[in-house]
């Protein structure tokens, strides 16, 4: 007799083996009627794909091993095997999607992904030097441009490199659902009028402009706040704070949700000294020295334009006769 296996019908999982069923494929088997008449039978035996690659219909299966239940140790029939070429390896389905992708607003949909298989697995190829399948490459992209969490991803053109042109796998794609675009990050400009000493802190914020925007998208930036020189004392490039600085949605697209700008902004603008006048100084007459020195007095002097509770005092005060 020539034993073979039924048609073995399974899902591509890396591997050769084979659930076989031996089969008479060429003789017959009989009933012994010194084993009580009953039918001779086969069993056990090993089976194995040739190779591990799916295909339907065309697989080709080995058996070897099968025992022959004669009641006389299988002694009544002589064996030969022959191979199933029939037999299916059917594709292994997998969802293939993304792992989480995180960007900064760029105006664009653009997502650099990496291909992950969500549902199914990816397995040791036997026919492929055992190696592990993997996947490559893909198209990625968010469904909106806009910040936020919670961002959807979509995928596709991944390639599944398994040693058979992809031919081991049929694949699914599912969106990421938990991506991120992160704001983009402004900076504030500040423009800060310079002015004369008046005793306060006090800044006069003239405008201020937005550095990072994207393209042609603008913001409008707004200060609900302070604007402060560090010190009252009069000085060149003073540092001054800008606080309480927000945005307005602007043209050409500009939102504000897709835009993050710090709080507060320094600048730096210049304190001149503010102009004292002195009044009340009286030149003293003198009897003819031979110089032009004049002795001044200073007792009822007084100094205007003192800013607020200042005490400033008036110092040594020279003069001359003209001639």
């Amino acid at each position: 007799i020539t034993v073979s296996t039924s048609d073995v019908v399974r899902t591509y999982d890396g591997t050769l083996n084979a659930a076989g069923t031996a089969v008479v494929s060429v003789g017959t088997l009989y009933a012994n009627a010194s084993n009580g008449g009953a039918l001779d039978n086969l069993s056990g035996g090993s089976f194995a794909f040739t190779d591990a690659n799916a295909g339907i219909g065309n697989k080709v299966v080995t058996s070897t091993g099968v025992s022959v239940n004669d009641g006389n140790g299988g002694g009544n029939y002589t064996l030969t095997y022959a191979d199933n070429s029939t037999s299916t390896i059917n594709k292994a389905a997998i969802t293939v999607s993304t792992s989480d992708v995180t960007k900064t607003y760029d105006g664009g949909l653009i997502a650099v992904g990496t291909a992950v298989v969500t549902v199914g697995t990816l397995f040791h190829n036997a026919s492929n030097s055992s190696l592990l399948d993997s996947l490559s490459g893909g198209s990625y992209a968010f469904l909106d441009k806009n910040a936020g969490g919670s961002k959807v991803v979509t995928v596709g053109g991944v390639t599944v490199n398994d040693g058979n042109g992809a031919g081991n796998y049929a694949v699914t794609y599912a969106s990421n659902l938990s991506s991120t675009i992160d704001k983009a990050p402004l900076t504030v400009v500040a423009d800060v009028g310079s002015r004369v000493y008046d005793g306060t802190t006090n800044a006069t914020l003239t405008g201020m402009t937005l550095s990072g925007l994207i393209g042609s998208e603008t913001l409008i930036p707004v200060s609900a706040g302070t604007t402060s020189f560090a010190d009252k004392g009069a000085a060149d490039n003073k540092t001054v704070t800008i606080t309480g600085i927000g945005l307005l949605d602007g043209a050409n697209g500009g939102v504000v949700g897709n835009y993050s700008v710090a709080a507060t902004a320094t600048t730096t603008a210049s304190i001149a000294r503010a102009n004292l006048s002195v009044a009340g100084v009286v030149a003293l007459d003198k009897v003819y020295d031979g110089t032009t020195t004049a002795t001044i007095n200073t007792s009822v002097a007084q100094l205007t334009g003192m800013i607020g509770s200042d005490n400033v005092s008036i110092g040594t005060i020279t003069g001359s006769f003209d001639s």
